[in-house]
């Protein structure tokens, strides 16, 4: 499992966005670069994805997530082309 920190339009956001992530919560987010999903949406456009290079249990993943979410920063968790909040 994955942790999806955000989805954004602008390629060029994604750095900083997770830099964000990694900076607040620097013991789960240990890659120096995010994972990028490209996704192209019908009649919305293309986004990016921003989720972590690291890989978690399902377990570990709602935990990180619930503490994310805690203090306000967004968190999905994914596993191929799922997604659950």
């Amino acid at each position: 499992f994955r942790l999806q920190l955000g989805s954004v339009r602008n390629k060029s956001k994604t750095k900083q966005i997770y830099k964000n992530f990694k900076k607040k919560f620097p013991k789960y987010f240990l890659s120096e670069y995010p994972y990028i999903e490209k996704v192209v949406i019908k009649d919305r456009g293309t986004f990016y994805r921003i989720k972590s290079f690291e890989s978690y249990s399902k377990e570990e993943a709602k935990k990180i997530c619930k503490k994310l979410l805690s203090e306000k920063f967004d968190c999905l968790i994914s596993k191929r082309n799922s997604i659950w909040n």
